[in-house]
């Protein structure tokens, strides 16, 4: 099965969850799709959708997933990434106040001390230090 046919119902998720007539205010549907994706796989429109989201997408991340999950080494790597996606390109970060990773610190900061996993503290720290300049680099 080629990857084509992996992300196409991926990306189908996406666009039907945020069709006309109704409304997904914290990005739920595309950050759902986004961590639903095998590591190394991307899509160009999910991508893009994930670019403008900034800080909304931890207040999205922290809707969705149960404490439990917030320790577990891949869905804490899947976190992570999406994260750095998120605030790597200010530029197309919608809304301003989501230029401003408050949530996000929030969300790393708790991260951090719940991981046992040394280089997953490591991980969360590199990503915490690029936020600043993702923000201030408009």
């Amino acid at each position: 099965m080629g990857v084509g046919f992996v992300c196409a119902p991926v990306v189908f998720m996406v666009l039907a969850g945020t069709a006309v007539g109704q409304e997904d205010p914290y990005s739920l549907s595309i950050v759902r799709s986004r961590l639903r994706l095998p590591p190394g796989v991307s899509t160009a429109s999910l991508d893009k959708n994930v670019y403008r989201l900034g800080d909304k997408a931890s207040v999205a991340l922290l809707k969705i997933l149960r404490e439990d999950q917030l320790t577990d080494r891949e869905t804490v790597g899947r976190v992570l990434r999406l994260v750095s996606d998120a605030f790597s390109r200010p530029e197309l970060i919608g809304v301003p106040e989501d230029r401003d990773p408050g949530v996000t610190l929030f969300l790393l900061s708790y991260l951090e001390r719940s991981v046992a996993d040394k280089k997953l503290k490591e991980q969360i720290s590199r990503v915490r230090q690029l936020l600043p300049r993702a923000v201030t680099r408009r």
